[in-house]
Parts: structure tokens; sequence; C-alpha cells
């Protein structure tokens, strides 16, 4: 799993599959909304979400190791020797690396384009809306690979989590590392190997899923009106503010189709053929859970929304 290419440095870490957003280009080119002008503008998936060096590792002090350990035990639960074993990989790659910078840059988005890999078969078929696909379990298991993953790998979720540091319950840490100092350790750990930390939220997710998968509802949808689904730069969004449970989620996976996974029997919420009514729901989730911008088949689509991102960014 951990093998580096030792290659070139990879620049532009995509932190949204870059084939992903390619269902929503036309001409070679989707829709956007470019923040800092408030216009739709358009551009190739290669150059949206995305930042330099966003997987970028950081070398491992003698240090932080225990603080790296109370931390991962904090957000691991019961999968805190699964995530031990993961880190302990880490660690082992980052030693032993003949070229450790390279390593360091190229190591996650390897890792990351290992699962978008799997996607490959799987994606086209569900963006054609073929989701007999995912009747077959090793393609079902990359698809909730995939979804923990993209959920958890964006730089809407960094700064978010960034920004709740300050919120993190005193209690659930160590009872040995409560004081003014260990905490500013432990955040300042967290900030600076959220690469790591990021993958573990993505593992915890995507097992959560798999875990879940004979209990919770499983609907895919059709998008039988005349406009599009539209996706954004954090495209897994909680359905908590319909359902109520944060569990439940939407993904768009195509301008026509899209898949939602509920943790409760909620289905008197959604029907797998959408109306124009669900259509603009949907989107109205992804504008708001947006982090910087969303995406579109079409300029007009983005200006159907842009007050709504504007009102609530």
């Amino acid at each position: 799993m951990l093998e580096s290419k030792k290659l070139v440095p990879k620049k532009n870490h995509h932190f949204v599959w870059r084939r992903y957003l390619e269902n929503w280009q036309v001409d070679n080119k989707l829709a956007y909304f470019a923040t800092k002008k408030h216009i739709a503008a358009t551009e190739t998936a290669l150059g949206v979400a995305k930042q330099d060096f966003f997987y970028k590792l950081e070398n491992i002090e003698n240090y932080e190791d225990l603080y790296i350990k109370i931390i991962l035990k904090f957000i691991s639960d019961s999968n805190y020797e699964i995530n031990l074993h993961y880190y302990n990989s880490f660690k082992a790659a980052l030693k032993q690396s003949d070229s450790i910078n390279n390593w360091k840059i190229n190591l996650l988005e390897d890792y990351h384009s290992k699962i978008e890999g799997k996607m490959l078969k799987v994606l086209p078929q569900l963006s054609n809306g073929d989701f007999n696909i995912l009747e077959n379990s090793d393609y079902f298991k990359d698809f909730m690979n995939f979804l923990g993953h993209q959920a958890t790998r964006t730089k809407d979720l960094k700064d978010s989590s960034f920004s709740k540091l300050n919120l993190w319950p005193r209690f659930s840490l160590d009872e040995n590392f409560r004081d003014e100092k260990d905490i500013d350790i432990l955040l300042s750990v967290f900030r600076k190997h959220w690469w790591f930390f990021s993958f573990v939220f993505g593992q915890n997710y995507a097992l959560n899923l798999l875990t879940n998968c004979n209990i919770d509802i499983h609907i895919p949808l059709i998008n039988s009106s005349n406009i599009s689904f539209i996706t954004s730069d954090s495209p897994v969004v909680s359905l908590k503010s319909i359902t109520g449970n944060g569990k439940d989620l939407y993904f768009p996976i195509s301008p026509k189709f899209g898949y939602v996974i509920l943790r409760d029997i909620n289905t008197k919420f959604f029907n797998e053929l959408c109306t124009t009514e669900d259509v603009k729901l949907f989107n109205s989730l992804i504008v708001q859970h947006s982090h910087q911008t969303y995406f579109a088949d079409s300029e007009s689509s983005i200006n159907e929304y842009r007050k709504l991102f504007m009102k609530t960014h």
C-alpha cells in the first residue's frame, strides 16, 4: 500500500478526483463559481479542486509520536489497532526511503490514486446509470472506500477541523495530557500531521460504510428532470438538515445520477426517480456544504445558485 513510485514529485494534488469532475465537462470544460469575482467561469477538471503539495507528508519527530497516538486513539474508537498499523507503516516508509523528499510529496497522493484507480471501471458505469455493477462485492467495496476517503480528503474538512480544534473535549483525551501546554502541543501536532489524520478519517468513514451496508438504505438516484445535478469541492454531503441524521449522506455521481445512503429507514424522503423539486433540493445542499466553489455542466446552473452561495458563505 505504501510503496512510492520514486518519480518526479507531483505538485498538483487534487482533493476531488479529476476523473469524477470530468462528468460535468462539456467540450472539455466544466462551469464553476469563481469566488473572488463572484461570477460563473469555466475551466478543465484538471485545473480545479487542487492545491500544491496538499498531501505532502511531514517528518515525525520523536516527541510527536506519543501525541500522535493519543490523537489517534481519540479519533479512532474501535479502529485504533488498524489505524496504528497504518501509522507504523507510514513511519517506516518515511525512514526507509532513499529519496525522502519525493516520497513525502508523492506517498499519500499515490495512495489516493490507487483508490481512484479501482473506481476506473465503476465510475463510468454509475455515471451512465448502471448501478448493477455494485452487486459485485469487490466493486461495492471499492465504491464505499472511495466515498469514505472522498468525504475526508478535502480542503473543506481540513480547514473546518482546524477551526474547531479548540472545541475538542478535554475529558476525552488522555488524563495525563490535559494541561494547556500539552493541549497546545496536541493541536500543533494535529495541524502538522493532517496528512495522516485525514487518511485515518477516510479509513474510519469507509469502514463504517462497509460495516453498516447490510442495515443502511442505499438509494441510487435518477434525475428525471430537465436540470442537472451539480457537485462541489466537498461533494459528499450530510443529509442531517433533511433527515435529522448526520450519518445520512448524498453524493452526486454525474449530472443525471446520484447516490443516497440512509442510516435509518427514511425512504419517505427520497424516491429513486428525482423530480425537478428533488434536484433543486439536492443542488441546494451541495452549494450550502461547498467550501470555496461548486461545479456544474453549464454556467447557467452556476448562476442559479449564486445568491445561495453568497448567503451561506
